[in-house]
């Protein structure tokens, strides 16, 4: 058919959808039939006029519709009903990854806490408080020993209790803001909490009683803490790994995502209160009937959050819309001929880290163990009279720089360094150049090589500042920090000496020296929160929970403790490092190709050889 006649024939079914776009009341079942319309249209214009502007007017038309038809949907009973039948569900299936960490760390927490419990029978009064230890006592010795749930008024209870559990739930899925690391504490917290005090009367024989009492309302809260632990850290994963998008748009989807689930959870929350000031107060109730109600609850729990969701997504409208969700957060290799500006150098230096997080991951963790294993070992042969104190002065990360009174640290840092920046360097070059043959077979030679002398001499040289006073050592550090970090990634890439690479360096950073030091204050910011979390003392829980299981009466215990808490500090430390220097190494790339334009005159070159329609490239077979 010629395109004269098609446009003919269709033309007055056009108009129609014209005049209807542009009514002030839209009709969706009349546009949903134009859509089906127009987008059959479109598919044949496709076939036979792809290099026509007919094709284009389709595709916009087909655009607008669709808008038109979602933009103007009226919120209505099927709505809601719809949101729990399909939008709930398709928002857990894709925070399900994150609904099992949460509740794998709480399993694991209510573990600890039972064993706490089992190896000292003052953890409970460290964890639960005295008062509410002497008073379940005291009703223990009442033969009343659930006694604790008839304390109040039903109704006062009810109202208590609701709003207490709202706002932990909610504080668990608030603290995910701080990458997913302060609903993780409070998830660790919580798990500790109740496996102590499960514990508590399985010690007493009251293990049958506490369980089918307890478990009543329990079943729908403590799930519904795990469900608020995914929200926090599905909240902590957008502002971590915003994939394509940028942070705050990745922001603003995993919190829409995170709040509706805790929408979700929000009425359990309220039933499970209910349950437990209006009926778990009877204890007296037959076993079989209360463990009907734990059992209903459970299967509600996994039917509805673990089975629906799985259902729900083989229907083959729902799987459309994971894949338009997976596309958007699609992880896109980072280009090294684009320039970016330091906002999205940030976006990239993350979007790398993730990329590649297998091989970060295996090497951070071999390279914190390597330097824990050393430093264990040389403190317990030099020091080993005095490794107990040895372990209390060494409580911070700080006192890894700690040069002045023991050199032997310089050493260590510096082979450390040295050996994750080296990784660094060539996992970049590599992966932003596509060349691994060629610096697989360099990495043999590479103790020989300038980048290896290079990399040696600048990590001295951040290092020394540590041998002065310990404020101003840092100060100095974190001030030529980015600068030598660029210097040395510059003179390995370029392959230049060090007199060479610095004069390289210079003339290539003058212009860019602003956009240099908003990425590295960025990064040095996002570090310091990392650093700050992992100071807090709820960070050093799990460590006071093995102290308490542990006691530090042998070397061995010591050593165990003391391995624990320098391959954390190692770990933060090499990660932290590894994230500055990925997003300098990155900026490089940027700034060389404003240098240069070698992709602005690749693309001037190819300039004519791709036809397009009004801006539109033309659709290939």
């Amino acid at each position: 058919m010629k395109e004269s006649k098609f446009i003919e024939q269709n033309k007055q079914k056009w108009i129609d959808f014209e005049k209807e776009n542009h009514a002030n009341q839209h009709n969706p079942r009349i546009l949903s039939r134009f859509f089906i319309q127009i987008t059959e249209d479109l598919s044949y214009a496709r076939t036979f006029y792809r290099y026509r502007l007919i094709r284009v007017y389709l595709n916009d038309a087909a655009q607008k519709i669709f808008y038109g038809i979602y933009k103007n949907e009226k919120s209505s009973l099927r709505n809601f009903f719809r949101f729990w039948r399909e939008e709930l569900p398709l928002t857990f299936y894709k925070v399900r990854r994150a609904f099992l960490i949460s509740f794998l760390v709480f399993v694991l927490s209510f573990l600890i806490g039972m064993l706490s419990s089992a190896n000292d029978p003052d953890f409970c009064h460290l964890i639960l408080g005295k008062e509410y230890i002497n008073k379940t006592i005291e009703n223990i010795n009442k033969g009343d020993p659930m006694g604790i749930y008839k304390k109040e008024a039903a109704f006062n209870m009810y109202l208590s209790i609701t709003l207490n559990n709202l706002l932990v739930s909610f504080r668990t899925f608030v603290l995910g803001v701080f990458v997913a690391l302060g609903s993780i504490f409070l998830m660790i917290y919580n798990g500790i909490m109740v496996g102590s005090f499960q514990y508590f009367f399985i010690e007493r024989g009251l293990f049958w009683e506490s369980f089918l009492t307890i478990w009543q309302h329990g079943t729908l809260e403590i799930s519904s803490i795990i469900i608020a632990g995914a929200a926090g850290i599905t909240l902590g994963k957008g502002i971590l790994f915003p994939g394509t998008l940028t942070r705050y748009e990745s922001f603003k989807l995993s919190a829409k995502q995170g709040l509706k689930v805790m929408a979700g959870i929000t009425p359990i929350i309220i039933m499970a209160a209910f349950i437990e000031s209006f009926y778990t107060r009877y204890t007296e109730a037959p076993a079989w009937i209360r463990i009907m109600v734990i059992l209903v609850s459970l299967a509600f729990i996994l039917i509805y959050f673990v089975w629906f969701p799985r259902r729900q997504a083989r229907n083959p409208a729902i799987q459309q819309k994971i894949k338009e969700t997976l596309s958007a957060n699609k992880i896109d290799s980072v280009k090294k001929e684009i320039l970016y500006s330091h906002q999205e150098l940030v976006s990239n230096t993350f979007k790398f880290l993730r990329q590649f997080s297998s091989k970060y991951v295996k090497f951070i963790i071999i390279s914190s163990i390597i330097y824990a294993v050393i430093f264990c070992g040389y403190f317990y042969i030099f020091y080993s009279e005095n490794i107990e104190s040895t372990y209390f002065l060494f409580n911070n990360i700080y006192q890894l720089f700690n040069y002045q009174t023991y050199p032997v640290l310089f050493l260590l840092n510096v082979l450390i360094f040295l050996q994750f920046l080296l990784f660094n360097t060539m996992l970049v070059r590599d992966s932003i150049e596509n060349d691994h043959q060629k610096s697989a077979a360099s990495f043999k030679k590479i103790l020989l090589s300038k980048t290896f002398f290079n990399h040696l001499v600048i990590i001295i040289l951040i290092n020394l500042p540590f041998f002065i006073e310990e404020f101003w050592g840092l100060l100095i550090m974190l001030i030529v920090l980015p600068f030598l970090l660029f210097w040395m990634f510059a003179s390995s890439k370029e392959g230049f000496n060090l007199f060479k690479g610095i004069s390289y360096s210079f003339s290539v950073l003058k212009p860019s020296l602003s956009k240099l030091l908003g990425l590295y204050l960025k990064l040095l910011l996002f570090s310091f929160v990392v650093i700050l979390l992992m100071s807090l003392k709820q960070f050093w829980f799990f460590m006071e929970i093995i102290i308490w299981n542990v006691n530090l009466q042998s070397d061995f215990n010591i050593l165990l403790n003391l391995f624990i808490r320098i391959f954390i500090f190692s770990f933060v430390l090499i990660f932290c490092i590894s994230m500055i220097y990925t997003g300098i190494s990155l900026l490089f790339y940027s700034i060389k190709e404003a240098s240069t334009a070698i992709f602005l005159k690749e693309r001037i070159q190819k300039i004519g050889t791709k036809k397009r329609i009004f801006g539109y490239e033309i659709e290939s077979n």
